[in-house]
């Protein structure tokens, strides 16, 4: 028998090889072709920062960023686990926040992709992050179009003398459907009275002071705002409480979707005052092992 020729042996493996390429080229195509799919929908993206909650809006091929929180890492963690490698571009960082809730913001600051970066409000005369340095206020109130959603964002100085700490509100619109969001509960009395929304976020403290006022069916708050005894406590003793609770723990992503008629919730996040209030990736994980 003659052999063949080395070239002609090669082939098969070659042609093996060709496969298993293309084969991957459209699959890391269509990864790619799902994850554009979602980030174009109109979304807010509640982004577990440590002891407060950053927010990404997307709509269409816009994106926008309101950051704050005192945990960097966390804050990264769920800010990767929505833009991803390859479009993980940024129209506009805002960045907002006192003390350590404006190491979040540092990190949206130097943000490699981010387009434009401003924030919410002037920063206290204390912040020396160098990555805050030169961040002009944006000005407020400020609207802001985003595909088919509209953000309105406003900002209210404090009274204390130094004006060190400011409030602010970001309404976000899709047809007739509305997300407030609120710098903390306290925030709520800063500003003019709204129609009710459909969700209320509140991104810092005392979120029951905030839902007092502005008391929207549905209240998203950070894990560590309340703890869940004091909410089932209200519950149990009569006190007015919200229908729906989303908590988010920090380096958690938590969507809120703009659908025709209202807005999706995310069940595994989402628990009413009649249902248990832990961490549902906990519980899964002890219904896993059961």
């Amino acid at each position: 028998m003659i052999p063949a020729p080395p070239l002609r042996r090669a082939v098969p493996h070659l042609t093996i090889a060709g496969t298993v390429f293309v084969a991957f080229a459209v699959g890391f195509a269509v990864i790619q072709l799902v994850w554009l799919e979602e980030l174009r929908r109109t979304r807010v993206i509640l982004l577990g920062a440590g002891d407060r909650l950053s927010i990404l809006v997307t709509a269409g091929d816009a994106r926008l960023l309101l950051a704050s929180g005192d945990d960097p890492t966390e804050f990264g963690n769920a800010l990767g686990r929505v833009l991803r490698p390859s479009h993980d571009r940024i129209d506009m960082a805002l960045v907002a926040g006192t003390g350590a809730d404006l190491r979040a913001a540092a990190i949206a600051a130097a943000h490699p992709d981010a387009r434009s970066v401003a924030s919410v409000a002037p920063f206290p005369r204390s912040s020396d992050l160098p990555a805050l340095v030169g961040v002009p206020f944006i000005g407020t109130p400020r609207r802001i179009y985003l595909g088919d959603a509209t953000v309105t964002l406003e900002a209210a100085p404090a009274n204390d003398e130094d004006g060190a700490v400011w409030a602010w509100r970001a309404t976000i619109e899709r047809g007739g459907s509305k997300i407030l969001v609120l710098s903390d509960g306290e925030a709520a009395n800063r500003f003019p009275a709204v129609a009710p929304a459909s969700v209320l976020v509140v991104a810092g403290q005392d979120p029951m002071a905030g839902w007092a006022v502005d008391s929207a069916p549905v209240l998203a708050l950070p894990d560590a705002a309340v703890p869940p005894a004091r909410l089932r406590e209200a519950a149990t003793a009569g006190e007015p409480v919200p229908s729906t609770i989303v908590r988010v723990f920090p380096g958690e992503v938590v969507p809120l979707e703009f659908v025709d008629g209202g807005i999706a919730l995310p069940s595994e996040w989402t628990a009413s005052l009649a249902e248990p209030l832990g961490n549902p990736r906990a519980r899964t994980g002890d219904a896993d092992s059961d």
